[in-house]
């Protein structure tokens, strides 16, 4: 018997060591960020279609499973980079979620909330020889096929690494949030680390998706995960923060397991 209890009781710290638990939450677009013009969430006053309805942002969907991340953001823009001189932004990415005041976070920006400590960056920009976004070579602004992504560590301040929406941007827009990894700022580090984005654009579906292996990142040391996204415009911006499952506590098994063994032994003498 206590041979069997062994044995079982060995297994199931080897399953549960080997268990890659799940973290899924959905973030609701709660966030206006500044400055919003007087128009709130979205700039813009079309409901139906066009304007500020093709940049409506409804939420996010997450899961991290291991070290993967997956994120669905749900997005009437997906399908419709370039318009108004507009492109995909990055997702950015931190341990902490500094949001600068209460919902809907109307004064938050670069200079006053998140300091973002990751950025997941659609592959396939363009630069100057000075260091500008080139849009027009720039597949973020050009295809809605979806590609690959790398990920960069940010070790700027005040989000002063990141393509701002004031710098991708004329007319009428959000100010002060951050858009595109400036990969030609030297405080930005490649991980190494490389994912997916796609996009999905069914009238009842739309989203633009990110998937990527955070291994090896300090992400992965907090029990927290903010998250960061907009288009090039900012137009209508999402964040927000989600916790963790914490990996399986290896001693606490052994331990419940070792009780339940001197429970039945306990019984059978």
């Amino acid at each position: 018997m206590m041979k069997t209890l062994r044995t079982t009781l060995s297994a199931t710290i080897l399953i549960a060591a080997f268990t890659q638990p799940a973290s899924a939450t959905i973030i609701d677009d709660t966030y206006w960020g500044s400055e919003n013009h007087g128009w709130g969430d979205r700039i813009g006053n079309h409901t139906t279609t066009g304007g500020g309805y093709t940049f409506e942002v409804h939420n996010m969907d997450i899961t991290l499973t291991g070290t993967m991340l997956n994120v669905k953001i749900n997005t009437n823009y997906a399908g419709h980079t370039g318009l108004y001189g507009t492109g995909y932004g990055d997702l950015f990415l931190s341990s902490s979620w500094d949001v600068f005041g209460s919902a809907p976070y109307a004064a938050d920006n670069n200079a006053t909330g998140t300091n973002w400590s990751y950025g997941l960056s659609l592959d396939g920009d363009t630069y100057t020889s000075n260091g500008a976004l080139v849009k027009s070579g720039s597949t973020r602004f050009t295809s809605n096929a979806g590609g690959t992504t790398t990920l960069y560590e940010l070790n700027g301040s005040n989000n002063d690494d990141a393509f701002l929406s004031d710098d991708l941007t004329s007319g009428t827009f959000r100010n002060g949030q951050e858009v595109v990894v400036d990969l030609s700022s030297n405080t930005v580090i490649n991980t190494g680390n490389s994912g997916t984005w796609g996009i999905s654009a069914l009238d009842t579906d739309d989203f633009i998706s990110f998937s990527i292996d955070l291994a090896g990142t300090t992400l992965l040391n907090s029990d927290t995960i903010a998250l960061h996204w907009g288009m090039t415009c900012g137009n209508d911006t999402i964040e927000g923060a989600f916790s963790r499952v914490p990996e399986p506590a290896i001693l606490s098994l052994l331990a419940v397991g070792l009780i339940s063994a001197g429970v039945i032994r306990h019984k059978k003498a």
